[in-house]
């Protein structure tokens, strides 16, 4: 991906225009009653007052030129606590009118090929991201004749496309400044795992997360290890190929000394910090037969990095088990 000088004076030249705004008054709120400050990136302009967890998407299209203005909360810039900062003004009555405060920067580039990449607060510190400061960017390929969506630039085409992004929670990370339990801050003991957003109470059946598809239909999806833990991922039933890792095309059309990742059903695929795979799924009944409307398993586990072992197994609650599930039906 190529960055090139934003050009303020010729902006309107850009071909794609984006608008992010930074906030720090996020909660997102847990199935066992517990309230979880996060921060983030809302789009004033698509989807304003919209703080959604992870921030919305950002896409465009190999080639083009993309430009996003991003209004910072001035005093977050500097360092300073991150509850949202307020300016004053005052209204023709004499009353004093409360009013968030910004700076405003401009950031351009030109992505040269398609794939999954993850936009991130600019100081990109751990606790920026584990408190929600981030989201995904795809880039996809020119269109072909065909008109079907591809993976990437003569890469497979696909009929359904789902995000999967997974991160965890650690309550004592959430506040403005992070008790410090040691010189690289405190221990990291997440008690909350979630898939787009949503925990393991409502990721089986939720629409952002399950896959209802039909017979012969290609699926691609991509995912993005946003947890601070080592992730684990296993398809019941299916086989499937990687053909993208971290944004780089498996392009065996123009690399045919290379091949796709083949992924058995039931092998664990496992991803570190930030990384992204996009996993291609056949439901062609020739290579993947399925009986249609059983859900099959999607399991995604979060292990402690050192000990590999799946986070908090032994918890009385399945809610902080460091295992999700969700389900992929073919239906008739």
């Amino acid at each position: 991906m190529q960055s090139i000088a934003p050009d303020r004076s010729a902006s309107a030249a850009a071909d794609r225009h984006f608008e992010r705004r930074m906030f720090c008054d996020g909660r997102l709120q847990l199935p066992d009653g517990a309230n979880i400050a996060y921060w983030g990136f809302e789009d004033p302009v698509n989807a304003p007052g919209i703080k959604s967890f992870p921030s919305p998407l950002i896409r465009m299209r190999e080639g083009e030129t993309a430009q996003v203005r991003l209004d910072i909360l001035r005093d977050a810039r500097r360092g300073a606590a991150r509850s949202p900062p307020l300016g004053s003004a005052h209204t023709a009555s004499g009353e004093v009118l409360r009013v968030a405060s910004f700076d405003t920067n401009i950031y351009q580039w030109q992505p040269r090929a398609a794939g999954t990449w993850l936009y991130q607060s600019h100081k990109s510190t751990p606790h920026d991201f584990e408190m929600g400061m981030y989201g995904l960017l795809i880039v996809d390929p020119q269109p072909e004749g065909s008109g079907r969506p591809l993976a990437f630039r003569r890469g497979p085409a696909y009929d359904i496309e789902r995000l999967w992004v997974l991160d965890d929670i650690d309550p004592t990370w959430h506040t403005p400044r992070p008790a410090t339990a040691a010189p690289a801050g405190p221990t990291f003991d997440p008690k909350y795992f979630l898939v787009n957003g949503v925990t393991q109470a409502d990721a089986a059946h939720h629409s952002d997360v399950a896959i209802i598809a039909k017979p012969g239909e290609k699926l691609l999806i991509r995912l993005l290890n946003a947890s601070f833990s080592l992730l684990r991922v296993s398809v019941e039933h299916f086989n499937g190929n990687i053909v993208s890792v971290d944004g780089t095309a498996i392009d065996t059309a123009s690399s045919p000394w290379t091949s796709w990742i083949p992924v058995g059903p039931g092998k664990p695929v496992i991803m570190s910090t930030g990384s992204r795979h996009d996993l291609l799924i056949d439901l062609d009944p020739s290579l993947n037969p399925a009986v249609t409307g059983r859900p099959y398993k999607v399991v995604f586990e979060f292990l402690d990095l050192p000990r590999r072992t799946m986070r908090n197994a032994n918890a009385p609650n399945p809610l902080h088990m460091g295992r999700i599930e969700t389900t992929i039906t073919v239906a008739g």
